[in-house]
């Protein structure tokens, strides 16, 4: 085993380096992938292995080990070292963001500025007139971190005045590196994009117009054309908008071996295998899960929510993330598909600040920047679930893994026709049949123009194709390639120590050495690996860092850690500048510090290790505290948690599941909209009856059976609140945020209501059904419309807000609990007006839910009208009445709609002798009922 060989060239103690006399190094910028930050980060990802400066030392050569970028001294960026080849800077932007600035600041274009600060600010999409510096979660120069995703590290490193604040430039017409003072503007002076480290294929980066699908497949007509924009929590699009649609990568195309390019296309992108990157499913441990299907894992990341309706939270990386766009095609989801909960990023701007991954009003779940950023937000989420590189919870990296602080979830590939659940070890990714470990990315170097084209002599193999603008790019490519291959041909041997195969080796897996290799087209495919090295895999077996124990086994004794919350706020609990967490034992409980094992389940407020009904009533008491109410006497654990003292119980840390650091009524709704799971479904029906029935027996502020203190429309005319109806209250606040939380309601049952649940279910491809289990109707609709807790939103659910919860009848457009002539005058003002795009609604006449005001809502309200034989609407069904019958009757034909017709009793378009039959029964009543 050599991982204390690796670990050396690592850190930069490698022996017997050679000393190469240079003037100026030469600029090699890379922009890209984050989760291949532990290669690029590397200093064995710049040995030289092929004699880049042909100074006759170098790996293949086995007579010592050169490191070709290395830094001054004090980690200084100037004076460069004698021995310095290249200055290498790479940004990691996510692996589609890296491709198209490739696209769009490569050859021939180059990113200069012409003003300090300008790296800093977002970036302005295409044309790129700039690189910034807010798009990238860090960035190294030569293996040195300078920029953590927030701020420069200072000293040389960080020159606002250079495109994304990159330590050097070079002028456009050479490629040696220029270093300036921070702050300073060098003129005429530039970056361009030399590669792109990628953790899939390149075509998986590229939009094809179409109609979007979550199952659309690379290259196909729709695959990454989802444009679903981001929301804030409060579900609106202020300071949100982040777009989920893959670019189209205008003016590029890649390489086609049955069509190869001239020699001088500068347009052309092509893909260097790197080697496979792993992607884990990763959990909170406040979930409860330890494992899922892959269907339930698309299920999750598609809407939000799990396929039983449970509303887990879904962290993801942006659209520009390889990381994302790995994971989503290896288990069979289009990427652009893949929004999860879909809060966060503003505009172009991934959601990187430090405070959108803590607890407080600016936590923002979705489109992060980087892997470490869904490392902390998962960290501080009780209910979520997401994506990293597996490897980068080991010890020897961030140690997330090897320190309980969240767990990876094992996976059954039911997609693929697996039935055995599989972790992110190394035997299982090895191993990757359909009961193996698949998920993952294809990890590529994307350039435009081809290393390969390079000489022999130059490390490439004389190709007939377009070279690379950058020779010193190139060479980087090179160097690489052929120390992967060396590496596969002897696993191990002498000539890899410490050079770039070697370190990929270790932290990843190179792609002879598994059992199976994806379809570039059909990812959730698997064939036979070409080349496949039984060493290579035996040598990973032994080596590779996913071997460690704890990659192979779910840690049951790990609770976690505490939560951290945004400081200087006060939240529920009364904390001074929210310092910290208060127990129900009053000890001081500390930000970050291991969680206790009487909150490992989030929204276990009973205590009994599992989230269900028992967790209301308690939950109802604990909200009784935080609104003045007495203390909560929590239950003490039992089942799985036995033996957990009743006072280590946390209010916020139990209940806050909408993130915003406080436990409040919206965190008792969100748990009723999606966290109760009776009969392996969510019911959200039960739920909303069990708040209000335990609000009316355990909480003395609360207003009795009401929690949610909900008021009807058609009080007016008499309506009473019923328990459980706070479930029809979905929409009317000015936003919606489905798969986040249950932001829309109001506070009113109203027509707002009818019409949200109506437009989940009528759209001409649902056919008037919205089952969940379809992943491409649930990707269009909101499960929180299910009244009745069968995971289908149809007309039934409808019936349930207007006949039960307001007490009603259809064609009531009024809500006054009467369906009259100022039901039908409506009607009739706006006949002929809305459209499914742009629907008209309830309050307009539109109560069949079409979007349309039309014949048929006519209908409805003749069929559903209160006193019909009232035809001057005064209560009475008397002489005047007969009055107006006989005169319709004698004109016989009604007129056309929207010509009223109120004589037309049983609404067959005359006015005729089986009217009168009805008018006369009503008229020897006399009193409308």
């Amino acid at each position: 085993m050599k991982k204390n060989l690796l670990l050396v060239s690592a850190c930069g103690l490698a022996t017997t380096v050679q000393a190469v006399a240079l003037a100026q190094p030469k600029i090699v910028t890379i922009s890209g992938a984050t989760l291949l930050e532990n290669f690029v980060k590397s200093r064995g990802s710049t040995n030289d292995y092929i004699d880049v400066d042909k100074n006759g030392t170098a790996g293949k050569f086995a007579n010592g080990i050169q490191q070709l970028a290395p830094t001054a001294a004090g980690s200084n960026v100037t004076p460069f070292p004698a021995s310095q080849i290249w200055a290498v800077q790479y940004s990691g932007v996510g692996s589609i963001r890296g491709i198209n600035e490739l696209v769009n600041a490569g050859f021939p274009t180059m990113s200069v500025f012409s003003q300090t600060g300008a790296s800093l600010l977002p970036s302005t999409g295409s044309p790129y007139t700039g690189l910034s510096a807010a798009n990238a979660s860090f960035q190294y120069y030569n293996s040195f971190r300078y920029w953590n995703g927030t701020a420069f590290t200072g000293g040389q490193y960080g020159n606002a005045g250079n495109p994304r604040g990159f330590p050097v430039v070079s002028d456009p017409n050479n490629f040696i590196a220029v270093w300036a003072a921070p702050d300073t503007v060098s003129s005429g002076l530039g970056v361009r994009i030399d590669i792109a480290p990628s953790d899939v294929h390149g075509r998986w980066a590229q939009q094809i117009p179409g109609t979007p699908s979550p199952y659309a497949l690379p290259g196909t007509a729709g695959y990454g054309a989802n444009m679903r924009p981001s929301v804030n929590p409060q579900g609106t699009s202020v300071g949100a908008a982040f777009a989920s649609n893959l670019t189209t990568l205008a003016g590029a195309v890649f390489y086609d071996p049955n069509n190869p390019p001239p020699v001088n296309a500068t347009n052309v992108l092509f893909d260097q295998p790197l080697a496979f990157a792993p992607i884990s499913p990763v959990t909170n441990i406040g979930t409860g899960y330890q494992q899922m299907k892959m269907s339930q894992v698309q299920h999750l990341f598609v809407t939000g929510r799990m396929p039983n309706g449970e509303n887990l939270i879904a962290i993801t990386r942006d659209i520009g993330s390889g990381t994302r766009n790995g994971f989503s095609n290896t288990i069979g989801i289009d990427p652009s598909q893949t929004v999860g909960d879909n809060v966060g990023g503003n505009g172009g701007t991934q959601s990187n600040a430090a405070d959108e991954q803590i607890l407080g009003t600016l936590y923002r779940s979705n489109n992060k920047g980087g892997n470490g950023q869904v490392e902390s937000t998962v960290t501080n989420t009780r209910l979520g679930v997401g994506y990293v590189g597996p490897e980068r919870g080991a010890a020897s990296q961030q140690g997330w893994l090897a320190n309980g602080i969240f767990e990876l979830l094992a996976v059954q590939n039911d997609v693929y026709g697996g039935t055995a659940y599989s972790r992110a070890n190394i035997d299982a990714i090895l191993d990757n049949s359909a009961d193996g470990f698949v998920i993952g990315g294809p990890a590529q170097f994307i350039s435009r123009g081809t290393p390969l084209a390079e000489s022999i002599a130059d490390g490439g193999t004389g190709a007939i194709l377009p070279k690379m603008t950058n020779p010193n790019a190139a060479a980087y490519l090179n160097n690489i390639r052929q120390s992967v291959a060396e590496f596969v041909a002897v696993p191990g041997g002498p000539d890899s120590d410490f050079m770039p195969g070697e370190v990929l080796a270790f932290n990843f897996v190179l792609n002879e050495g598994l059992d199976n290799a994806h379809d570039p087209q059909a990812p959730t495919s698997l064939a036979p690996t070409p080349a496949f090295s039984q060493p290579l895999q035996n040598y990973l077996r032994d080596t590779n860092v996913l071997g460690a124990s704890v990659y192979y086994s779910f840690n049951t004794t790990t609770n976690g850690r505490v939560p951290t919350r945004k400081t200087g706020v006060v939240y529920s609990d009364g904390v001074a500048n929210g310092n910290n967490y208060i127990s129900q034992g009053g000890a001081i409980v500390n930000y970050n510090s291991n969680l206790t094992t009487r909150n490992k389940i989030a929204g276990d407020f009973s205590g009994n290790g599992i989230r269900d009904l028992a967790d209301i009533g308690e939950m109802i008491k604990a909200y009784n505290q935080r609104a003045g109410g007495p203390a909560w006497s929590a239950p003490a654990g039992s089942g799985p948690l036995a033996g957990a003292p009743a006072t280590d119980a946390v209010i916020e840390i139990l209940g806050d599941f909408d993130c915003d650091g406080s436990f409040t009524k919206a965190d008792v709704r969100y748990f009723a909209d999606g966290l109760l799971i009776q009969g392996g479904v969510l019911n959200r029906k039960v739920a909303f009856e069990e708040v209000d029935m335990q609000a009316n027996a355990n909480c003395p502020t609360c207003a009795g059976i009401n929690f949610f203190n909900t008021t009807l429309a058609t009080a007016s005319g008499g309506a009473a609140y019923t328990g459980g109806a706070s479930r029809a209250d979905v929409a009317g606040s000015g936003g919606i945020a489905r798969g986040w939380a249950p932001v829309g309601a109001d506070g009113v049952i109203d027509a707002k209501d009818i019409d949200y649940v109506y437009q989940q279910f009528n759209n001409p491809a649902f056919s008037g059904t919205a089952n969940w289990t379809d992943l491409v109707k649930a990707a269009n609709f909101d499960l929180s419309a299910d009244m009745n807790g069968d995971l289908i939103v149809n007309q039934s659910d409808v019936d349930y807000v207007v006949l039960s919860a307001l007490q009603t009848s259809y064609g009531d457009v009024n809500l006054d609990r009467r369906t009259d002539i100022n039901d039908f005058n409506t009607w009739a003002a706006n006949y002929n007006t809305g459209s499914l795009a742009s629907p008209a609604g309830w309050a307009k006449g539109d109560v069949s839910g079409n979007g349309k005001v039309f014949d048929e809502d006519y209908h409805i309200l003749m069929a559903n009208r209160s006193c019909a034989s009232d035809l001057n609407n005064d209560g009475l069904v008397d002489d005047s009445d007969f009055v107006i019958f006989a005169n319709a009757y004698n004109a016989l034909e009604c007129p056309a709609l929207p010509g009223l017709c109120m004589a037309d009793l049983n609404d067959d378009g005359i006015v005729e002798d089986s009217d009168f039959v009805i008018f006369a029964g009503a008229y020897n009543e006399l009193l409308c009922p």
